[in-house]
């Protein structure tokens, strides 16, 4: 992994950047974990709500990420990763919410709703 020390950002800056990355891979492993198991007709409610987690904790560090990128001249502009990674959080979070509110004892949650 590359990195960001040419930005001329804090190394809290750096840390931020670390944890954003390392806790977007953690949330995406639990959130392929959660649709295998909706696949194989299960109701995976401890991964549902451990990808809860994940995502909150990659959001906060993200915002962190973010609100502290340095300001020393360099052509940053926050693109299309910031929407994309907003629109990731959103499907995570319908697809763990929707394990975690299907009905107790019901194993076709692919067809439940």
């Amino acid at each position: 992994m590359g990195d960001l020390s040419w930005a001329g950002g804090s190394a809290r800056w750096e840390r931020f950047g670390v944890a954003t990355w390392a806790g977007g891979l953690i949330a995406m492993l639990v959130l392929v974990v959660l649709a295998g198991a909706v696949a194989a007709n299960r109701v995976p409610r401890l991964a549902a709500k451990t990808a809860l987690v994940a995502i909150a904790t990659a959001t906060l560090t993200a915002i962190a990420f973010v609100a502290s990128r340095p300001d020393n001249g360099l052509p940053f502009a926050l693109d299309r990763g910031v929407v994309l990674f907003a629109a990731a959080v959103v499907a995570g979070v319908a697809g763990a919410v929707w394990v975690v509110r299907s009905p107790p004892g019901r194993s076709d949650v692919r067809r439940a709703g």
